[in-house]
Protein backbone atom coordinates (compact mmCIF):
# COMPACT_ATOMS: atom_id res chain seq x y z
CA UNK A 1 0.00 0.00 0.00
CA UNK A 2 2.80 2.65 1.03
CA UNK A 3 4.16 1.67 -2.85
CA UNK A 4 0.97 3.02 -4.42
CA UNK A 5 0.60 5.89 -1.70
CA UNK A 6 4.03 7.23 -2.73
CA UNK A 7 3.36 7.20 -6.48
CA UNK A 8 0.16 9.54 -6.08
CA UNK A 9 1.30 11.67 -3.29
CA UNK A 10 4.75 13.45 -3.14
CA UNK A 11 6.02 14.06 0.35
CA UNK A 12 8.05 17.32 0.44
CA UNK A 13 11.61 17.04 2.10
CA UNK A 14 14.81 19.23 1.76
CA UNK A 15 15.97 17.71 -1.36
CA UNK A 16 12.92 17.44 -3.21
CA UNK A 17 10.99 21.25 -2.15
CA UNK A 18 12.55 23.25 -4.67
CA UNK A 19 11.06 21.42 -7.29
CA UNK A 20 7.73 20.95 -5.70
CA UNK A 21 7.45 24.75 -5.15
CA UNK A 22 8.64 25.15 -8.46
CA UNK A 23 5.89 22.84 -10.01
CA UNK A 24 3.11 24.60 -7.85
CA UNK A 25 4.30 28.02 -9.74
CA UNK A 26 3.99 26.32 -12.88
CA UNK A 27 0.57 24.79 -12.24
CA UNK A 28 -0.89 28.32 -10.29
CA UNK A 29 0.73 29.91 -13.87
CA UNK A 30 -0.69 27.83 -16.02
CA UNK A 31 -4.34 28.42 -13.77
CA UNK A 32 -3.92 32.26 -14.19
CA UNK A 33 -3.36 31.98 -17.94
CA UNK A 34 -6.71 29.64 -18.45
CA UNK A 35 -8.36 32.44 -16.60
CA UNK A 36 -7.14 34.93 -18.59
CA UNK A 37 -7.83 33.39 -21.83
CA UNK A 38 -11.65 32.56 -20.29
CA UNK A 39 -11.93 36.36 -19.66
CA UNK A 40 -10.61 37.47 -23.36
CA UNK A 41 -13.05 35.35 -24.69
CA UNK A 42 -16.17 36.23 -22.43
CA UNK A 43 -15.65 39.68 -23.63
CA UNK A 44 -15.22 39.14 -27.29
CA UNK A 45 -18.02 36.95 -27.40
CA UNK A 46 -19.98 40.17 -25.28
CA UNK A 47 -18.15 42.94 -27.94
CA UNK A 48 -19.03 40.76 -31.28
CA UNK A 49 -22.99 40.33 -29.57
CA UNK A 50 -23.29 44.17 -28.63
CA UNK A 51 -21.76 45.08 -32.24
CA UNK A 52 -24.24 42.47 -33.94
CA UNK A 53 -27.19 44.31 -31.91
CA UNK A 54 -26.19 48.08 -32.41
CA UNK A 55 -24.74 47.86 -36.06
CA UNK A 56 -27.33 49.84 -38.73
CA UNK A 57 -28.51 47.27 -40.85
CA UNK A 58 -28.76 49.73 -43.75
CA UNK A 59 -32.42 48.88 -44.11
CA UNK A 60 -34.21 51.43 -42.25
CA UNK A 61 -33.67 54.83 -43.44
CA UNK A 62 -34.69 57.62 -41.02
Amino acid sequence: MNSKRAGKYATETSSNSSDLLSFKSSVDSQCNYEVAAASATGAAICAAAVAAVTAPTGLVHL
